[in-house]
C-alpha cells in the first residue's frame, strides 16, 4: 500500500470540479469565513488522508480511495461522453450500473452525509440500550458479567446508576472511522441498486 497519510483525497472528484473551472481555477465559497475565493480543482473539496482508516492491529488501509478511484474511472468515461454528445441519449445497462454507483457514492462520501450516518448510528444504539437496561434480568446479568471482568464488585447503587445513565442516554459514543465507513459502502450499495432499477432520461 502507497502511504495515503499525507495525500489530499477529495470528496468531490477531480475530473468533475474540472468541469466547472475556467482557466483551471474554480472560484470557491468558504461558508465559515463567508467569503470567496480562487483556487485550482487539486485543492478543493477534500481532505489529507480522508478516507485512511486503521485496523484493529493499528496498519493504516486506503482501501476506499481506490475504490472511488476505480468508480470514477468507470463513470468519467460516460460522462465525457455524454457531455460531448448534447442529443437525447439513451444508456446501456453497463452505463446506468456505473454512473448509478458513482452518483450514490457522490451523495453519501461527503462529510455531511457521513456526521449524518454517524449521528443516526448514535441514536439507534442509545435507543437500543436505553430499553435494553429496562429489562432487570438482562441488565443484572449483564452487570454480573462486568463485574467478572473487573474482579471487583458493583454495589447496586452503583448499578442503578449506570442503569440511570443508559436509561436516559446521558453519555456520548465515538464511533471508529472505519465503522462509519462500513456503513457508507453498505449504503451505497443499497442507493446504486435503488437508482439502476429507476427509468432514465438524459438530455
Amino acid at each position: 500500500m502507497n502511504d495515503q497519510t499525507r495525500s489530499f483525497q477529495h470528496y468531490i472528484p477531480r475530473f468533475l470540479l474540472a468541469y466547472f473551472a475556467e482557466n483551471e481555477k474554480l472560484q470557491v465559497f468558504d461558508r465559515q469565513k463567508k467569503e470567496f475565493r480562487t483556487q485550482t480543482p487539486k485543492n478543493t473539496a477534500g481532505e489529507k488522508a480522508f478516507y485512511v482508516f486503521e485496523t484493529k492491529n493499528g496498519s493504516k488501509k486506503d482501501d476506499l480511495e481506490k475504490m472511488f478511484a476505480e468508480i470514477e474511472g468507470a463513470a468519467s468515461g460516460v460522462i465525457k461522453t455524454m457531455i460531448g454528445n448534447k442529443t437525447v441519449q439513451n444508456l446501456s445497462d453497463q452505463d446506468k450500473t456505473d454512473l448509478s454507483v458513482f452518483l450514490a457514492a457522490l451523495n453519501l462520501r461527503v462529510p455531511q452525509s457521513l456526521k449524518k450516518s454517524e449521528a443516526m448510528s448514535e441514536g439507534l444504539t442509545k435507543a437500543m440500550l436505553s430499553k435494553s437496561v429496562m429489562f432487570e434480568e438482562h441488565f443484572q446479568k449483564g452487570m454480573d458479567e462486568i463485574e467478572k471482568k473487573v474482579g471487583e464488585p458493583i454495589s447496586q447503587k452503583e448499578r442503578r446508576k449506570v442503569q440511570k445513565t443508559f436509561r436516559d442516554k446521558r453519555y456520548s459514543l465515538r464511533f471508529p472511522k472505519g465503522y462509519v465507513f462500513k456503513t457508507m459502502v453498505k449504503n451505497l450499495l443499497e442507493m446504486a441498486g435503488i437508482m439502476c432499477q429507476m427509468e432514465w432520461a438524459i438530455l
